[in-house]
């Protein structure tokens, strides 16, 4: 037998000691995995001190014993800030609430006329992915739109995947990157249909007119701005340009919103029309103006259908959302080199670059090449006006 250790003796045994451990570790990431809430320190001693006085023979107080378990499992916890997320998604994507919205999203697809059920002997499971076979030509005709911020602010250099590494000397100060400051943030409504063809981005600035009249818009910024390629209701591919609207908080509304379907969703289609084969099923999210029941009615009729998703689902149940994530890492960066390259000049970055970071291209002021094709989505549609094939662009 080994020696006695010296010092007092415990209040618990090796065996209740190890117990403890495991307990506490486990509850740490089964709260963790739950993802609603976690324990401060003050609150893990409160449940560990329940947890060794429910036998009536202690009486603890403090966190001491939290302090020394949190010790005893350092090797297998970090600690850091809490991860704070939005309650409303976490409540809201349920396997519940998707399972139904699949699911009326199935019937919304057969009851339009836009596919079939599969043959139930499963002799159709190579034609179409999941449960539905599109009628021929029917996912062109399928929208699924989506907003940003088109914000020109720089400065928290959130521009997606893992940050670049840089080297600091410990005696030295200094080390600061360029960066562009602006509280302007405008809206882009960008998507794609389901057969992949970039829709026209639809920008939505800010304007200080009191009046229509004395609206102005900068012809600089149009000029910056590329169409795009598409046939969506069309007989062949055709040039598609982008669309413009002004209002005092450059955001979307019922209003806006329903200005944009009018403006940029129904040219896409000539042959709309509310008859079978002919419409066109818009998903969107369930943001401001998409409940508007008198749009609702009104796109219905001429034979747009809309479909709001599940409020805060848009990572689950909108394709688009997919999409954003290369599109808006490849804006940041492109605000981030324009940015260092045109402090270097002493010049600023206003809203007329905006369709630069957007589209890409070379800068006149500094002549510096923004976008690539591999991580730019509409640069590689617009790539078709610089004489590449179809077949290319596809």
């Amino acid at each position: 037998m080994s020696p006695v250790k010296p010092g007092t003796v415990g209040s618990f045994i090796k065996i209740e000691c190890e117990a403890l451990k495991v307990a506490f570790l486990s509850y740490l990431k089964l709260e963790q995995a739950n993802g609603k809430k976690q324990s401060r320190l003050k609150s893990l001693g409160l449940r560990v001190n329940a947890l060794v006085n429910h036998s009536g023979k202690m009486n603890r107080k403090g966190d001491e014993l939290a302090k020394r378990l949190k010790r005893d499992v350092a090797d297998d916890i970090d600690i850091n800030k809490p991860n704070a997320q939005e309650l409303h998604r976490v409540l809201w994507t349920s396997c519940g609430n998707l399972r139904v919205w699949f699911s009326q999203w199935e019937h919304t697809v057969i009851s339009l006329v836009f596919g079939r059920l599969k043959n139930p002997d499963g002799s159709e499971e190579h034609l179409e992915e999941g449960s539905v076979v599109f009628f021929t030509g029917q996912q062109k005709r399928i929208l699924n739109l989506d907003e940003t911020d088109g914000s020109l602010d720089n400065t928290k250099g959130k521009r997606g995947g893992r940050p670049p590494l840089v080297f600091y000397a410990r005696d030295m100060s200094g080390g600061s990157t360029a960066a562009s400051k602006s509280g302007y943030s405008p809206t882009i409504v960008c998507g794609s249909n389901a057969l992949g063809e970039a829709i026209p981005p639809h920008f939505q600035l800010k304007t200080l007119a009191k009046s229509t009249a004395r609206e102005r818009f900068s012809v600089e910024f149009i000029a910056r701005c590329k169409d795009v390629w598409g046939v969506f209701g069309h007989n062949k591919r055709t040039l598609l340009p982008c669309a413009f609207r002004l209002n005092d908080k450059a955001g979307m509304n019922s209003v806006e919103l329903d200005k944009c379907f009018k403006g940029s969703m129904l040219p896409l289609y000539p042959d709309i029309d509310d008859v079978p084969l002919k419409r066109v099923i818009a998903k969107v999210d369930s943001g401001p103006g998409c409940m508007n029941v008198e749009m609702l009615a009104h796109m219905r009729i001429g034979g747009l259908h809309i479909v709001p998703g599940l409020p805060n689902t848009t990572g689950m149940t909108q394709e688009t959302d997919q999409n954003y994530g290369p599109f808006k890492g490849q804006c940041r960066n492109n605000l981030h080199l324009l940015a260092t390259e045109r402090f270097e000049k002493k010049k600023t970055i206003d809203v007329n670059d905006l369709p630069l970071l957007v589209f890409g291209g070379e800068d006149p002021e500094t002549g510096i090449k923004l976008g690539t094709p591999s991580t730019s989505h509409f640069q590689r549609q617009t790539a078709c006006q610089h004489g590449e094939s179809a077949g290319q662009c596809h």
